[in-house]
């Protein structure tokens, strides 16, 4: 394999992908956002030791990004008070919510059912949205075709 000076490669590694997409949220980021929709969803706000538990974070640690959020604008955070999303922060865990739902959905066709959690914490935080939508629209045309899934070996 020639990079004989001149031209560019299309590799990167992990950490210069993230400076050419110029996002500024963290996986980490992300997976808040997400479970403080999910839990807001149920019970119309969230609480740092219902965030804490859920992701088995220190309260210490849930505090320290829930302000961090809040600096970004995507939460609401009185201190000492409930945690609810911004508009821009609801619509940020909307998607994030579609996109853990679609690859989960995916998984389980294509693997069987059982616990796909992990896989899909370890695989979402690297798909874009634009992948994310043709997963689900490939998910949606299998189902819809009587897809059942990889038999086991």
């Amino acid at each position: 394999m020639e990079n004989g000076g001149n031209k560019k490669s299309d590799f990167y590694t992990l950490k210069g992908y993230r400076m050419l997409s110029g996002v500024e949220l963290t996986e980490s980021m992300e997976d808040y956002i997400e479970m403080i929709c999910r839990i807001c969803g149920e019970n119309g706000h969230a609480r740092i030791g219902d965030l804490s538990k859920m992701l088995n974070v220190s309260p210490s640690s849930a505090s320290k990004m829930a302000h961090k959020l809040q600096t970004m604008g995507l939460v609401a955070f009185p201190r000492y008070g409930v945690i609810k999303p911004t508009e821009q922060g609801a619509a940020l865990g909307d998607y994030l919510i579609m996109r853990h739902q679609t690859l989960e959905q995916f998984l389980t066709l294509i693997n069987g059912p059982g616990n796909h959690t992990r896989e899909v914490e370890l695989i979402e935080h690297f798909i874009d949205e634009h992948t994310t939508h043709n997963i689900g629209r490939v998910t949606r045309y299998l189902i819809a075709h009587g897809w059942t899934g990889i038999a086991p070996e």
